[in-house]
């Protein structure tokens, strides 16, 4: 079914080329590609040049071999991003099988390649693909109650693209401690591991390293995260606003953005906080039925993209798996986050420079659409989360619905 996708939105872009391309605005060619080019000449990613991403991204750049071509490098990036996307299927797949329902995995199965098909062909053209994968993974172990293994998982996810950190205190809390204990090293050594071998790499390799990591912590606020919303709402009627390139997006520059942009962190703190706090209340409900932990761990993502300053369409490849395990039960939540997916691929690429740089209404107004959606999403999540029932009384309502 997601071949199926895939195939649909590669013919869509070779019939509406000029309009509408696969590779358009794609960080493969521009950003990657360089990289795989300083690596295939023997200089070793942080010792010998700055990147911009975690350690583990360089073995997967060079997974994809020695660069003959631009065009030949992209071609394969992206085959092996549309190969995670498939393995991060399959995985959510698996997750599905609960011994309740034999069509269930079938159904999560097509939601999660509808939703690839939604966001479009920005999972193929960054490597968050990947990040999706360990994420299913997680998801995997933690709803069978592996914590170990998830916390391995989230370790890996760190060490590519470190926002799936934002999940472990959900293992933390919802593992018994022994367990929680042993997930916690095993996420800390996954985590950390790569970045001690960029460190023994020695020359330049440790401070390029806090380097990147300043280098994240420093960037403005990004056109199209949901923290800039007001300002998009203040230009619909006001003059345009001043947009800039910094950090390889378009940020906007103004001394309410940059008032935004200092606050975020505790913003992004308080959702967090207040998604574990409703965690916690539940705790036994939720380990009672392991469908729940993925409604939490959805309403966890759905926070940090909320209260990030940054906010870029491949940011939504990582919730596509949550998502599909919970649009069956949460179908309206389901939905909401469906329909904010194929705004943000309306938005990306084909109207994107109107959106940034133009500014017309209309892009705009479907910026501050699927932007108000997702909140909406986030806020239906922290519902669901506060009216779940207490473990005595979800026992009872699961035995009265499985009676015959």
């Amino acid at each position: 079914m997601q071949s199926a996708a895939w195939l649909l939105m590669i013919a869509v872009a070779e019939i509406a080329r000029d309009a509408y391309g696969f590779f358009s605005f794609s960080d493969i060619a521009g950003t990657y590609y360089p990289y795989a080019i300083r690596m295939a000449s023997g200089m070793a990613a942080y010792r010998d040049f700055f990147i911009e991403y975690p350690p583990l991204f360089v073995p997967l750049l060079a997974a994809i071999g020695k660069p003959v071509s631009p065009s030949d490098f992209l071609v394969r990036f992206a085959a092996l991003m549309v190969v995670f996307m498939l393995a991060a299927g399959v995985i959510t797949t698996l997750t599905a099988f609960d011994g309740r329902s034999s069509l269930r995995p079938y159904a999560v199965a097509a939601v999660f390649s509808a939703l690839v098909l939604a966001l479009g062909p920005i999972a193929a053209n960054r490597y968050d693909a990947v990040v999706a994968f360990a994420l299913a993974l997680a998801l995997l172990f933690t709803m069978r109650e592996d914590w170990e293994l998830a916390g391995i998982a989230l370790g890996v996810g760190f060490a590519l693209k470190i926002t799936p950190a934002m999940l472990l205190p959900l293992v933390l809390m919802l593992a018994p401690v022994r367990r929680a204990v042993r997930a916690l090293v095993g996420f800390s050594v996954a985590a950390l591991v790569p970045f001690v071998w960029v460190v023994l790499l020695g020359g330049q390799s440790g401070a390029r390293l806090a380097e990147m990591i300043g280098y994240h912590l420093a960037r403005p606020l990004e056109i199209e995260s949901v923290l800039a919303t007001g300002l998009w709402v203040g230009r619909i009627a006001g003059p345009k606003l001043t947009v800039a390139t910094n950090s390889g997006s378009q940020v906007i520059v103004s001394g309410p953005a940059v008032t935004i942009a200092s606050v975020s962190t505790f913003v992004l703190l308080a959702a967090l906080a207040l998604t574990f706090a409703l965690v916690w209340r539940r705790r036994s409900t939720i380990l009672a039925e392991p469908r729940l932990i993925a409604l939490a761990s959805l309403a966890t993502m759905l926070g940090s993209l909320v209260g990030s300053k940054v906010l870029s369409p491949q940011y939504f490849v990582w919730i596509i798996p949550a998502t599909a395990l919970v649009a069956l039960d949460r179908k309206v939540l389901g939905v909401i986050l469906a329909i904010a997916l194929l705004m943000t691929h309306a938005l990306f690429p084909a109207n994107y420079l109107a959106f940034a740089y133009d500014q017309l209404a209309g892009p705009i107004l479907l910026v501050i659409a699927r932007n108000l959606l997702v909140v909406g999403a986030f806020a239906l999540s922290l519902w669901y989360l506060w009216s779940l029932p207490e473990v005595g009384q979800h026992a009872a309502q699961h035995m009265s619905a499985s009676r015959p």
